[in-house]
């Protein structure tokens, strides 16, 4: 926040309160703005390639798919022109579109709010497009069945409990009224 306040301090904002505006004080056009701004972000995070110090000069190095480039540069700022310039791949700028949706979603916000805070027209456009999965999911969703059966995971490990990713799952599950447990196939 500190930094996108010295930069809205030093360079005004737009018509509608934009923060990354031309010398017009209008919108930057979006490949103005991932050339100036979110590319050399990129190498300044280490996403695109990194520059280093070597004396009094600077290398650049940046993926290519034949492998990594370097050319050396009398300043950083030469540097980091030359990684956003030539750089293979990196993150885009919509894959923070991708992350805040996943984001709200694992932190438990249903998905209604999310498709609105979206845009979306549907829910589902929002989980099946937005949304990721997670680290940990398998353990979510044993953490689920055990508070459902009021077993804990670890015993619903024992017992052998597993899920099988896909579009259908073979669940172990106790059988109510059952201490043991039998195959139940069910729809993910």
């Amino acid at each position: 926040m500190t930094l996108l306040k010295r930069h809205r301090d030093e360079y005004g904002t737009g018509p509608a309160g934009e923060v990354f505006i031309n010398e017009a004080g209008t919108p930057l056009r979006k490949t103005l703005f991932r050339a100036r701004i979110w590319r050399p972000a990129l190498v300044r995070a280490e996403l695109l390639g990194a520059v280093t110090e070597e004396g009094e000069k600077f290398r650049a190095t940046w993926p290519t798919p034949t492998g990594d480039m370097s050319e050396v540069f009398s300043t950083a700022v030469q540097a980091v022109k030359a990684i956003a310039r030539h750089g293979e791949g990196g993150l885009r700028f919509h894959d923070l579109r991708h992350s805040y949706a996943s984001w709200l979603i694992t932190s438990g916000v249903p998905a209604p709010d999310v498709q609105r805070v979206m845009a979306h027209e549907r829910p589902t456009t929002t989980l099946a497009i937005y949304t990721h999965v997670q680290g940990g999911s398998q353990e979510r969703v044993l953490d689920a069945l055990a508070d459902f059966r009021c077993l804990t995971r670890a015993e619903m490990t024992r017992a052998g409990t597993r899920l099988v990713p896909g579009s259908r799952s073979d669940l172990l599950l106790p059988a109510v009224g059952d201490t043991g447990f039998e195959p139940v196939t069910s729809s993910v």
